[in-house]
């Protein structure tokens, strides 16, 4: 099974520039609260630069490259 947060990368990429809800994301992610606020931190402690606003969440900018992303054709 994929990491949290790997899951939550994918469903933020997926969107690309638009907004993510948090509900959709705690869905899309199967995550609770708990392990969704984990999985963003993870991944702003990462280097990912994450915008929230009262319409979500969505990628601020493009992230490092890396072979998982690639593979995803991402």
């Amino acid at each position: 099974m994929k990491l949290a947060h790997t899951r939550v990368l994918e469903v933020l990429y997926d969107r690309r520039e638009l907004a993510v809800t948090r509900d959709e994301l705690l869905r899309s992610a199967k995550l609770s609260p708990r392990g969704l606020g984990g999985a963003l931190e993870h991944l702003r402690r990462t280097g990912q630069a994450l915008e929230e606003s009262p319409h979500g969440v969505r990628l601020g900018r493009p992230a490092r490259l890396d072979a998982h992303l690639i593979e995803r054709g991402l």
